[in-house]
């Protein structure tokens, strides 16, 4: 910080083996990665300290890998972070329920069809995820028995006998695999939003779930299907 000063953007990262943690304050703070020490048998809930998220500006990403995570008020600004990617979380995060950010990516993270229907219907109705553009949620066991529920609740289809867009677009952060774009939806099914008929596509493949949302209104959308 002496050396570089306010002219550069910081990045903390911290492996732990602690319960609770404070994250410092810097200045110019980007992000944060914390990792957990524990085998998956060891794992112990993770407590952050909410001052930090309240007495910080909004930061630019969050990695976790972690065991569980206490759970932060529903006004966080944790929940506005721009990216979010957390790997092993013991029971729910409710990113589907409060997330403000840009991208999130969810590993070993269990929902029902009904969290599903839910975030989807909000997103339509504009009421929530406003900035939302990509949702990705991997589960240890397969979504595939809820694919048929969620989708005839909410979605929309492109004619079988046509070939869907693709979409994929730039990563908020780009991790250590120096990856720089999501991985590619390309799905039949799509939801629209209300409040200025945007579309998002919807995939359930396997243990994952893919939402993401298209800077194009339902018409533009359906004229680029071959």
């Amino acid at each position: 910080m002496d050396l570089f000063g306010t002219s550069m953007e910081y990045d903390w990262k911290m492996y732990t083996n602690d319960k609770k943690l404070s994250i410092p304050q810097l200045q110019n703070l980007s992000g944060c990665a914390i990792i957990q020490y524990q085998n998956f048998v060891d794992w112990v809930e993770l407590e952050l300290e909410e001052h930090f998220f309240s007495s910080s500006p909004v930061l630019k990403w969050i990695h976790m890998q972690i065991g569980s995570l206490k759970e932060f008020s529903p006004d966080s600004k944790f929940y506005m972070t721009e990216s979010i990617d957390i790997f092993k979380i013991d029971g729910v995060l409710d990113l589907l329920r409060y997330f403000q950010g840009r991208q999130a990516f969810l590993n070993a993270c269990r929902y029902e069809s009904s969290d599903f229907i839910e975030f989807v219907k909000r997103w339509k109705s504009g009421n929530a995820f406003q900035k939302l553009e990509y949702f990705y949620c991997n589960d240890h066991c397969s979504y595939e028995s809820m694919e048929n529920e969620v989708l005839n609740a909410v979605a929309k289809y492109i004619d079988t006998t046509k070939k869907p867009p693709t979409h994929t677009l730039p990563l908020v952060h780009v991790c250590i695999d120096n990856k720089p774009n999501t991985n590619p939806i390309t799905s039949y099914a799509y939801v629209v939003r209300e409040t200025d008929g945007h579309v998002a596509s919807i995939l359930f493949q396997e243990t994952m779930f893919r939402f993401g949302v298209w800077d194009k209104t339902e018409e533009e959308f359906l004229a680029m299907v071959e």
